[in-house]
């Protein structure tokens, strides 16, 4: 005679939880001599920086495509502040390093990546190349609701002095080069349908290959990737 059983099905596995964010993860970010092996899993944006970069964002599609960004600067008190910067084009935005306050230090740049048809992509090949001769420590990007970081490494810095002490003339735009061809032998591989998954690829091999750690997330909780 068959039988049948009254037992529960097995619970489902509940999915690991997810690490807390560093409370001192981006000041740790935004210092130097930090390896990459110790960039924290999950970082927090300051909310002045997390508020600016939404602004920035809210600006870029009105009515089509500019982006829109500025600078993250530290107070002397430890705190950040957004400085928002003049438009730039549909293709572009150039960040204004001299654009700081009195007792302000210059940390990092932001910008969006607007597209009209609604794409939402992550960082250009020359917006990472950019860390080799800005003064910045890191780049925070938004588009649509996704928000990016790449920041440099001690291995990184490591990198662009043993470029300049080649050859102080040329040695740092060589290896923007470098980084910018990295990039492109991955992106060019995308269709126009796969162009934001291989923005994606082509900044995660460029963070791996060049030592500069790359978060991802939406609002102002990000997690590394790289």
């Amino acid at each position: 005679p068959s039988s049948t059983s009254s037992r529960a099905p097995a619970p489902k596995p509940k999915p690991a939880p997810q690490p807390a964010a560093d409370p001192q993860g981006f000041a740790k970010l935004a210092g130097k001599k930090l390896r990459k092996s110790e960039a924290p899993r999950v970082i927090q944006l300051p909310p002045p920086i997390a508020q600016g970069l939404q602004s920035s964002w809210n600006r870029s599609l009105n009515p089509t495509a500019v982006e829109q960004g500025g600078n993250v600067v530290r107070n002397q008190d430890k705190s950040y502040t957004w400085r928002q910067g003049k438009p730039g084009t549909k293709e572009a935005f150039a960040p204004d390093s001299e654009d700081v306050g009195k007792g302000q230090t210059l940390i990092g740049a932001g910008h969006t990546h607007p597209y009209d048809d609604g794409t939402t992509a992550t960082f250009s090949g020359d917006d990472l190349s950019s860390l080799v001769t800005g003064v910045e420590r890191l780049e925070v990007l938004q588009s649509g609701k996704h928000v990016f970081v790449v920041a440099r490494t001690a291995e990184f810095d490591a990198l662009v002095d043993a470029a300049y002490d080649h050859d102080p003339q040329s040695g740092e735009a060589e290896l923007m080069k470098r980084i910018e061809a990295a990039y492109t032998k991955v992106y060019s591989k995308a269709t126009k349908a796969t162009q934001a998954q291989y923005a994606e690829l082509a900044t995660i091999q460029v963070c791996r290959e060049f030592k500069l750690v790359y978060y991802r997330g939406q609002g102002s909780t990000l997690g590394r990737v790289e």
